[in-house]
């Protein structure tokens, strides 16, 4: 594989996630906070770059081999593209799923030939995905006039716009038992929702004692955030917890 032939690869797969992406801010609304969270999953990236790029790489060896390939590369990008999704299984998510990738193979075949004929395409391409790497760095939320108290076992936060996400902090031992109960006011209608992430942003497992108390036993000592999230939200959270102990502490 020479490096020109690599390049127009890259370049394709960063045309194909540039549109994709240009794609999600305008359905997100330009809300720069969901497009940065949406961009931030490497299943995206890896279906785009790892896979994208090797499935064209076959495609290309075996219309070496079959002129019906060669003549009908565009229906294999199709195939390849919508055909992935039903690996996981049979269902309505694969094939509105697997109609995107079909789609995107297009689109990625498109980068391919335009990187084959111009050496500033292929140069633009290559970065633009740097450029989305770069902006995943960035916090998005805002506040406006936020408003909060915290003691022991209880913070409150009151706002006239909340757009993100903010974190309560903890620092717990392995075997600590956290229940928290999390209770949203909205004036205007606006989203919400929290989760329990370890430092990594890392998903933790909860028991769901009822609608708004949650419980987390911890298995690894470290700190840990409650996080609450917005969407365009005005209003209030109140986020009430109990730490029971170790008792091995």
């Amino acid at each position: 594989m020479t490096l020109r032939y690599l390049s127009t690869k890259l370049a394709g797969a960063g045309f194909a996630l540039t549109v994709f992406f240009m794609y999600l801010l305008f359905v997100e609304n330009f809300n720069l906070y969901n497009f940065v969270e949406t961009i931030s999953n490497w299943w995206i990236w890896g279906i785009i770059f790892v896979y994208g790029i090797i499935s064209s790489s076959i495609i290309d060896w075996l219309s070496k081999k079959w002129s019906i390939i060669n003549s009908n590369k565009i229906v294999a990008y199709i195939l390849a593209g919508f055909l992935f999704f039903f690996i996981f299984g049979i269902s309505i998510f694969a094939v509105i799923a697997g109609i995107v990738g079909a789609i995107v193979a297009v689109i990625f075949l498109s980068g391919v030939w335009l990187a084959k004929h111009s050496k500033k395409f292929t140069t633009v391409f290559i970065i633009m995905p740097l450029f989305f790497l770069v902006l995943i760095q960035f916090d998005f939320t805002v506040k406006k006039g936020w408003q909060e108290t915290r003691n022991d076992e209880e913070y409150r936060a009151t706002f006239k716009h909340f757009n993100g996400e903010h974190k309560i902090p903890f620092e717990l031992d392995r075997g600590d038992v956290l229940t928290y109960t999390v209770n949203f006011y909205s004036n205007n209608g606006g989203g919400y929702g929290n989760s329990f992430q370890s430092e990594q942003r890392n998903l933790m497992g909860q028991t769901l004692l009822d609608d708004y108390t949650l419980q987390v036993e911890i298995e690894k000592a470290g700190t840990y955030n409650i996080v609450l999230t917005g969407d365009k939200l005005a209003g209030s959270f109140t986020v009430t917890w109990t730490i029971e102990k170790a008792l091995n502490k």
